[in-house]
């Protein structure tokens, strides 16, 4: 069967799934575009009209059975395990991991984290050799009645072969994973109990849990691998501390108190300082009023400035030369974002102009020369989700790189951004949202590729179903590999 009558055959099923007529059905698959990227809607989902429904289950259909049209240089779902790491990219999906190999946008079979189907993949990362990708999950069958996760685990996956290591045991509910610059150890911060977990990458041994506070959210790792710094939050207070971590000793040398709700740290590449997004939320959990940003001095362990960068400072990046500090910022009210620029020698603030709504994360570029910043807008219609790149020696804005649109009334929301190590392509998770009359049938996960040099979408990468609506984790190798370009 070649894949036109494979495309008619799931057409017809979803159609009838749809339950909306076939001449309504007819009408809309004409229309078909590309597909729409969705993170969180902004309407209940029992009201989205039918329509909707079959629209994005055509488009979904449709670029899960071809990847990219148009010849020999179609990406193909391989049926192999994962191979190498060479720049290629790791994303957890549906209690899964999936391998996309960076040079021709094939996807691996999926790779199974833990034989307990109860488990959900939380995170990943990739070791500094490109080696091992570390996944951390949650066993959610442990959950009990009153929502109380269960112990969480570590897996690792050989990038050479796929095969996968038995899981690691860590603590409650955790997070995300560091490893250190020589790849020696990796730091899992447990938000369940408020631990850091250290696990040595030679024998897979996990040293005494480190008290760090409670819901320890970033882990950030100095250059010289000396100190890990932990951000973490009262939940009840809302006062935030960052603790530092002798990683010599396992030992926690100092508290150092931020600003209420520390989000990101980040160490400067000299590791002299580190800087620590806070967003106090004092009207509601989803309005944040001004945040600032603390600045460390590593050397004494002491806050040497709290910057004002505008209401609710989220993510946080540096220029590879240390010279400046990229901060999102979110007006929970107007929904409108922004980025503030820090002259990291003089603390001085330069406001950009606003980079679209409800932003992701930001990230520059490893040659320094451009900043990445994806937003997404909350609204129905024509809401669209973009990609702005800013210019770090002349403060530039692009304008936006239009990476989905949307044609059903359905939220967008943009994600993080990720570089690949030449600089030459930028990559981001998107949410293609199904809809029936009864509500939402699943999400699917697409990765986009962006050629920086041309700023355009160069291709998209369906994943498949997610298991819930949350953001899909994406890690990429270290290695240099580039998609091949279309």
């Amino acid at each position: 069967m070649n894949i036109n009558e494979r495309l008619r055959d799931a057409l017809g099923e979803y159609r009838d799934q749809a339950r909306v007529s076939p001449d309504l059905f007819d009408r809309i698959e004409a229309r078909t575009q590309r597909p729409v990227l969705l993170r969180r809607p902004a309407v209940s989902f029992r009201t989205l009209v039918p329509a909707a429904a079959a629209l994005l289950v055509i488009v979904t259909i449709a670029v899960t059975l071809v990847i990219r049209t148009g010849g020999p240089d179609e990406a193909q779902v391989s049926s192999g395990a994962a191979g190498g790491c060479a720049g290629n990219l790791y994303a957890i999906n549906d209690g899964t991991v999936s391998r996309i190999d960076a040079a021709t946008g094939a996807v691996s079979a999926p790779i199974s984290v833990d034989t307990d189907p109860g488990t959900s993949p939380q995170a990943v990362a990739i070791a500094p050799d490109g080696k091992h990708a570390y996944v951390t999950s949650i066993l959610r069958s442990a959950t009990d009645l009153e929502g109380n996760v269960g112990d969480g685990t570590v897996s690792v996956i050989a990038t050479a072969t796929g095969k996968v290591s038995a899981p690691i045991p860590v603590g409650k509910e955790p997070g995300t994973v560091a490893i250190a610059p020589d790849g020696k150890h990796a730091y899992v911060n447990n938000v369940g109990d408020g631990t850091v977990s250290v696990i040595t990458t030679a024998t897979g041994k996990v040293s005494a849990p480190i008290p760090v506070g409670k819901e320890p959210g970033t882990v950030a790792i100095a250059p010289d691998g000396k100190h890990a710094y932990v951000t973490s939050l009262d939940g009840t207070s809302g006062e935030g501390t960052v603790s530092a971590i002798t990683t010599a000793t396992g030992k926690v040398s100092a508290r150092i108190p931020v600003a209420d709700a520390p989000g990101a740290v980040v160490i400067t590449p000299d590791g002299k300082h580190a800087y620590v997004s806070s967003a106090p939320r004092a009207v509601g959990p989803n309005i944040p009023t001004a945040g600032t940003v603390s600045v460390i001095t590593t050397a004494t362990g002491k806050v040497s400035a709290r910057i004002p960068v505008g209401k609710g400072p989220g993510d946080v990046a540096i220029t590879p030369d240390g010279e400046l500090a990229y901060v999102t910022t979110f007006d929970g009210t107007s929904g409108e974002g922004a980025v503030s620029v820090i002259t990291t020698a003089t603390g001085k603030v330069s406001p950009l102009k606003a980079v679209g709504k409800h932003l992701g994360g930001v990230v520059i570029t490893p040659d320094g020369e451009h900043a990445y910043v994806a937003s997404g807008d909350y609204g129905v219609g024509d809401a669209e989700a973009t990609v702005s790149v800013i210019t770090t020696a002349t403060g530039e804005v692009s304008a936006p790189i239009t990476v989905g649109s949307v044609f059903a009334p359905v939220a967008v929301r943009g994600g993080s951004v990720l570089i690949s190590p030449d600089s030459e392509h930028a990559y981001l998770i998107s949410f293609d949202i199904l809809f029936d009359d009864s509500g939402p049938v699943g999400p699917v996960a697409t990765v986009l590729v962006i050629d920086t040099a041309s700023s355009a979408v160069s291709a998209r990468i369906p994943l498949g179903r997610t298991g819930d609506f949350a953001p899909v984790p994406l890690a990429i190798c270290p290695a240099r590999s580039a998609p091949r370009r279309p």
